[in-house]
């Protein structure tokens, strides 16, 4: 029978599908010389041993197809999802993959797409009945990925789909405190526009402005200071704030950002009573020394709980220069 010469209704086309495979279906439609054909074909997953079906032969199946069998059903959706490929997405979830399905690390085809920024494939996703606050082995969420990686309008389209702002890995991390730590300053702004928690603490006492500071990311930490209800002194692992990390760090521009906030305390002590002066004084931070010699209020001869003041600390760690920036300035 010669597949060139046949009229086809649409009954007979898939009366045929249905007896091909799939590499046969593809070579009837090359044969007729048609765009597509569109009936139910059978296909073999290599990888999960069972069958799925494809809505016929097209562009899209094509290209599902060959995922299929280089992936497997599942592997396949989460590289579609992954890649953008939206009507492949939707082919498969047509086929019967489940759309909350995981690999091995518990990540979602919604965690891949989010990560990788794809906005449609998430709402596509979601649309299907995905989990938006699932969570892979780490504790991790689609919005965390999103957020992390500064995938602004996937951030926003996983709030407005009910995204929990808050929600915490095994660590205690946030979606907010991992785009703080990465600099990604859009994700920041539309957390907080969405209420998200700016002085929650992580498992060791950090939250997102102490996590910008140590990393120099200015934009980010002024973000965070116009947030409604930042704690700028709040103290985390021993006591610690921004102020104390950015001076530890040497991160004179994050030093000077929050100096100019209304509510800083310069002063403020951690736990063995250590002022940001006295700890940037320890690690011979200068221009950081420097800068806190020039702030209002500061206590010049604070001294730790074991009665050690900038000045000792500097001189016990042989930073000579410091020593002279601190007598320049009066310290004794």
């Amino acid at each position: 029978m010669e597949a060139s010469r046949l009229l086809l209704t649409p009954t007979f086309k898939e009366i045929i599908c249905s007896n091909l495979t799939f590499e046969e279906a593809v070579q009837l439609r090359d044969a007729l010389k048609l765009p597509s054909l569109k009936c139910p074909i059978s296909v073999f997953d290599p990888i999960n041993q069972k069958e799925i079906i494809l809505p016929g032969v097209n562009s899209v199946t094509l290209a599902t197809y060959e995922l299929i069998k280089q992936h497997g059903c599942n592997l396949a959706f989460f590289e579609a999802s992954k890649t953008g490929q939206n009507e492949i997405v939707k082919t498969l979830l047509t086929a019967g993959v489940d759309v909350n399905t995981a690999d091995q690390n518990g990540k979602t085809a919604l965690m891949f797409a989010s990560f990788t920024g794809q906005n449609l494939v998430v709402q596509t996703l979601i649309d299907n009945g995905a989990n938006v606050d699932a969570v892979d082995q780490s504790g991790e969420t689609a919005l965390i990925f999103a957020a992390k990686h500064n995938r602004n309008l996937v951030v926003q389209i996983l709030i407005d789909n009910g995204a929990n702002v808050d929600a915490v890995d095994q660590r205690g991390w946030t979606a907010l405190m991992f785009a703080a730590k990465y600099g990604q300053n859009l994700a920041v702004q539309t957390l907080i526009d969405n209420k998200a928690g700016v002085n929650m603490v992580t498992q060791t006492g950090s939250t997102a402005l102490m996590k910008a500071a140590k990393k120099g990311y200015n934009l980010v930490v002024q973000t965070l200071l116009n947030a409604e209800n930042i704690n700028i002194n709040l103290g985390g692992w021993f006591g610690w704030t921004a102020l104390m990390i950015a001076a530890q760090n040497g991160q004179n521009e994050i030093v000077k950002t929050l100096l100019a906030a209304k509510d800083i305390d310069v002063n403020v002590t951690n736990r063995d009573g250590r002022t940001a002066l006295i700890i940037a004084a320890q690690n011979g931070r200068n221009e950081t020394v420097k800068t806190l010699l020039a702030a209002k209020d500061i206590d010049i001869n604070a001294f730790d709980q074991h009665g050690r003041t900038a000045l000792m600390k500097a001189a016990q760690n042989d930073y000579q220069e410091t020593v002279q920036i601190l007598r320049a300035a009066g310290a004794h």
